[in-house]
């Protein structure tokens, strides 16, 4: 198909005629005329729930979600109003599964242009994913059933700002290091500033290039940091050799081999932000903890750096949802209360500080 008839959300990518919209919210939106619409989608097939991509369908406002269960899927929507805003979003994130468009059959496109509206772009691990919080049992596992970007609090805090957004995020990952992910050939969200999809296999030389000036944003929102209290915990190899040799972990926070891990740390996370304000120029960033617990010695190395990072465009947040919610979602993850208080109070820093020019 034409897919200049329909403007994109996040990164997107052509690819064999297929429009590839992976990364958690990429999509598309458009205005239509016809009383049917028809929507061919490729997808990474699965024959479990586990990590089946879903992808949510949002027609005047109304939407609906449907699982993918086949590599080639056809979606059939009968319509009573002759005038219709369709939007197509992936609701699951992009390590676990590939969703493309193939086909929009309409009786007719109508020419649709964004508004001049507030551009935000997220970089964030499981929570800005959205993981689990489909789910009110902390005991359950992953499954893409229960993940929803669109219940989470960038999605809704984009939403409060009537704001176009983007999202890279992928859960398990950190800014440095996180012990779920050492293995893998892309170890940092960080280093996913310049691809549009993130898949396990792939490398910073077979991913597929983004290019940066196709969404320049007035707002970064980083909310990583979460991941890497793992790495310097006990539980990881590294930590726990030198807990033995040292007789506790006590002493261990003492020695230079930790204490230059956490000065890498805080070296990725300058590094990081040097490379938003050199792609972004005046760029607002805001750095986001605390939707879930930061060991007090991962805190440290993020509070040093960020307070003396030299940038006045350069904000500092800290949620407090983790003690106004109670419950959580899949896996200990936030709940889906604590991601609506979320983007209660990032939409509010974003308007009245950030936007508001107040430090």
């Amino acid at each position: 198909m034409d897919f200049s008839k329909v403007k994109t959300i996040g990164r997107t990518y052509l690819l064999d005629d297929k429009l590839f919209m992976n990364f958690s919210g990429s999509g598309v939106i458009f205005k239509m005329k016809g009383n049917k619409l028809i929507i061919k989608l490729f997808a990474t097939k699965y024959d479990n729930d586990t990590n089946r991509p879903y992808i949510s369908v949002i027609i005047n406002e109304v939407r609906k979600d449907y699982a993918l269960t086949e590599e080639h899927n056809i979606i059939e929507i009968n319509l009573t109003d002759q005038l219709n805003t369709v939007e197509i979003l992936k609701r699951t994130e992009s390590s676990v599964s590939f969703v493309a468009i193939e086909d929009i059959i309409v009786d007719e496109f109508i020419n649709y242009e964004f508004m001049d509206k507030l551009k935000i772009e997220f970089f964030g691990d499981s929570i800005t994913c959205g993981y689990g919080n489909l789910c009110d049992n902390p005991e359950e596992g992953f499954t893409t059933k229960t993940e929803s970007f669109l219940e989470g609090y960038a999605y809704l805090t984009t939403k409060k700002l009537d704001a176009l957004y983007s999202a890279i995020c992928v859960s398990g990952f950190p800014i440095y290091k996180a012990r779920w992910n050492l293995s893998f050939p892309i170890e940092s969200v960080a280093d996913m500033l310049s691809i549009s999809a993130y898949s396990e296999e792939l490398t910073l030389k077979t991913a597929q290039v983004w290019d940066n000036s196709q969404y320049i944003p007035d707002v970064v929102v980083v909310n990583l940091g979460t991941n890497d209290c793992s790495y310097f915990t006990e539980g990881q190899s590294w930590v726990d050799e030198l807990v033995k040799e040292y007789n506790g972990f006590e002493n261990v926070l003492k020695l230079d081999v930790f204490k230059n891990e956490l000065n890498n740390l805080r070296l990725k996370i300058i590094s990081f932000l040097d490379n938003l304000f050199k792609m972004y120029k005046d760029v607002k960033v805001v750095w986001a903890l605390g939707m879930l617990e930061i060991n007090p010695h991962v805190q440290e190395v993020f509070d040093e750096a960020l307070k003396n990072y030299n940038n006045p465009n350069l904000y500092q947040f800290t949620f407090t949802s983790l003690q106004k919610s109670s419950g959580r979602g899949a896996a200990w993850h936030p709940s889906s209360q604590m991601h609506i208080d979320a983007s209660n109070e990032l939409s509010e820093f974003i308007k009245d500080v950030v936007l508001g020019g107040v430090k």
